[in-house]
């Protein structure tokens, strides 16, 4: 079964409060409450991933470029799926959303 979504780069960086990234969004023409829920979202992803990639004793030298997708349900019952990116120089990215 094909299913079809929308989405785009967005090239967020996470590195620092969930308020920055909300802001960050809201100026790539999110709304506030999507941009708000789809940053704690990233960042808490972000946090899990992190935690993972150190409890599995990978060193932070090799994690550039490491990316992964997680799919979100926000609380007005759609389907985020989210794309973050770690990046040498800059930490975590929300590289990009794509929606249902």
């Amino acid at each position: 079964m094909k299913r079809y979504l929308r989405g785009r780069h967005l090239g967020v960086a996470l590195g620092g409060s969930c308020e920055t990234a909300a802001v960050q969004l809201e100026m790539l023409g999110f709304t506030s409450s999507r941009a708000a829920d789809i940053a704690a979202a990233a960042i808490k992803y972000a946090e899990e991933e992190e935690e993972t990639l150190i409890r599995i004793l990978t060193p932070r030298d090799v994690w550039g470029g490491t990316a992964f997708i997680r799919p979100h349900n926000s609380s007005r019952g759609e389907q985020t799926w989210v794309v973050l990116k770690y990046l040498p120089e800059a930490g975590w990215q929300l590289d990009s959303a794509f929606f249902d």
